[in-house]
């Protein structure tokens, strides 16, 4: 028998990629490169495999205990955040929703801690943020029979991943088996999130930063040990000490994770691999690494990537743009200065601290364009850290164009259509007259509601008394706007003669901005042809109300109700007029509250008078 046993890694590819490896006795090292992988015994490590959902108010102050835990802990304690469930509609993939029902993942929030079963739970989810620690810390003071070490580049122009990673075992494993799994998470990604003030330390002009955020799941990989020695071979179970294994592999990183219509670019210094190892797919952890890949194949000269130049409108009925161009800096210099300049607003002098793939966003002043031309806007870098163009080529440059439209027109007393979703204590508005920047009208908070509504309130504008510019905002306290999955909200403004002017689906985030023109306070219930008059009373009515009809002489009027949409609500028939005035009755007993209009033609002209129903 050889005194010094041959061993053969079997190797069972996993979920995505496989790879080559082999395992020797520490005795007789092959090694071509010094070993990364510690041979000391060390503690376990933890992964706290939080869930989550930006519709869920409960979370942030659950990412902040975890992630100040793993500050305190920043070499044995890796945070990845999973989204999940039904309160997270977007941010989801379909390995994170197969990581949460395997925990037994029911209630926001909740977390595995090493995917262990604690006290007596029976799913690996633990509901109580309280003892997140608690188990955490016993799982730092276990000792750990085996070491896991990773490293990795990625090629700038390719984004190619080369990942190698190592294990070690101190002792005896404790199971006949085990894998290495990898996941792939991404930090810094700005988006919505519910109850983000529980943890303002995320929040950015606004919005939430999310961080080890869960984007992919590359492979789980079985660990089994084979004796050679004998025929047939056989497996070795458990693992021994000092058993050792290594494994290089490849992953093309994507320009974007996600499903269609909610893809997030990844980002070149934002991406992180947790490596760990554990007993089996979805059992105890033993222990972990997270590595960031070193960025390779960089360009010879300063580089900036452009992430996007944004014409921000500037609302109020004026030919106005505000840009400005987010940029990264995709070398593996530090910029400290550097002139920008944008077509129409003065050049810029930047100096500060930017980083190899930091980010920066650049504000310029506002410029004027051509209300309903195109207009190119250029933006470009000619010095960087005071060294000028070598050969008249920009360090960046960038072409836009923006085509800005006058705001809607309308005439008459506009009108607000309003439907909340069931959280309208967090919905407010404000409307401001622009000549004099300052609010006239205002509305909510709303009350809560179970079911949420189907109908919308009719708000008239009665601030909007004069011709002029108006800006319509719409505040959400929680950062969903109207329409998140909890009631289809929605809102319009329509003018006198029930044009629409503005109107939203819902779908923002804090809030929204929106501009529209009065002309002429004259709308089509002002507008009469050979009618002398007409009148109603009273208005507001509650169940009844009189349209008095003044007539030149004896014709046939038809006379219909319809609402702010367009629709008829009632229909009275044609009704004989005699010469002078002539009172008909409107019953209002089936109509909601809101505004309506009452239609009357004639031979001798037409009128719209405008009725408010309260009851």
């Amino acid at each position: 028998m050889y005194y010094f046993m041959k061993r053969i890694l079997l190797l069972i590819c996993g979920l995505v990629l496989c790879f080559s490896g082999f395992a020797q006795e520490p005795e007789e090292p092959e090694e071509v490169v010094p070993r990364i992988v510690d041979s000391v015994a060390h503690n376990r490590k933890v992964i706290i495999e939080q869930y989550t959902g930006i519709n869920s108010p409960f979370c942030p102050a659950a990412h902040k205990l975890s992630a100040t835990y793993a500050a305190a802990h920043p070499d044995s304690v890796f945070i990845i955040n999973v989204h999940t469930g039904g309160y997270a509609p977007k941010y989801r993939t379909a390995d994170g929703d197969t990581l949460a029902k395997r925990a037994g993942f029911s209630y926001y929030p909740s977390a595995s801690i090493n995917h262990t079963l604690f006290d007596t739970n029976t799913v690996t989810a633990v509901q109580d943020t309280g003892l997140w620690k608690t188990y955490g810390n016993a799982i730092l003071s276990m000792p750990s029979f085996v070491n896991v070490a990773a490293s990795a580049t990625m090629s700038y122009y390719t984004k190619q991943v080369d990942l190698h990673v190592e294990v070690f075992y101190t002792a005896t494993a404790e199971m006949d088996s085990n894998s290495v799994h990898v996941v792939l998470v991404q930090d810094d990604i700005l988006g919505q999130q519910k109850g983000k003030e529980n943890n303002p330390s995320q929040i950015v002009n606004g919005q939430y930063l999310h961080k080890f955020m869960f984007r992919d799941y590359l492979y789980s990989q079985k660990i089994l040990v084979m004796d050679s020695t004998e025929e047939p071979p056989h497996l070795i179970a458990p693992i021994d000490s000092g058993t050792f294994f290594q494994w290089d592999t490849t992953y093309i990183m994507p320009d974007s994770i996600g499903p269609n219509g909610d893809k997030v670019a990844t980002e070149l210094g934002k991406m992180s691999f947790i490596v760990y190892v554990a007993q089996d797919a979805s059992k105890t952890i033993y222990t972990a690494t997270k590595v960031q890949p070193v960025i390779i194949e960089l360009p010879d000269q300063i580089t900036f990537g452009n992430l996007g130049i944004t014409l921000e409108q500037v609302l109020g009925c004026n030919n106005k743009v505000v840009p400005s161009v987010k940029l990264k800096n995709e070398s593996d210099s530090t910029i400290t200065s550097f002139q920008i300049e944008c077509s129409g607003s003065a050049r810029k002098y930047w100096s500060g601290t930017l980083l190899p793939f930091e980010n920066l966003t650049i504000v310029f002043d506002t410029i004027e364009v051509t209300i309903g031309t195109e207009t190119a806007i250029s933006v470009s870098i000619d010095t960087v850290n005071g060294i000028g163009l070598d050969g008249g080529i920009p360090y960046f440059l960038n072409v836009v164009t923006v085509n800005k439209q006058a705001p809607p027109e309308g005439k008459g007393q506009p009108v607000l259509l309003l439907q909340c979703d069931r959280w309208g204590s967090e919905t407010t508005w404000n409307l401001y007259n622009v000549e004099t920047n300052q609010i006239i009208q205002s509305g909510g908070p709303y009350p809560n509601y179970n079911p949420a509504p189907t109908k919308p309130d009719t708000i008239v504008l009665t601030s909007v008394n004069t011709a002029g510019c108006y800006i319509f905002e719409i505040k959400d306290a929680y950062g969903d706007g109207i329409n998140n999955g909890n009631g289809a909200g929605f809102y319009r403004i329509i003018d006198g003669e029930t044009t629409v002017l503005i109107s939203s689906n819902g779908k923002f985030d804090s809030g929204e901005k929106k501009d529209f023109q009065i002309t002429t306070m004259v709308g089509i219930e002002d507008i009469e042809g050979s009618i002398c008059r007409t009148t109603l009373y009273p208005n507001p009515a509650k169940n009844l109300t009189t349209l008095t009809i003044s007539s030149p002489q004896a014709t046939v009027a038809q006379i219909t109700v319809t609402d702010m949409l367009g629709r008829e609500r009632g229909n009275l028939g044609n009704k004989v007029l005699k010469p002078g005035n002539n009172d008909i009755k409107i019953s209002t007993v089936a109509l909601e509250n809101g505004i309506y209009f009452i239609n009357v033609v004639t031979e001798y002209g037409t009128s719209t008078k405008k009725l408010a129903v309260k009851k």
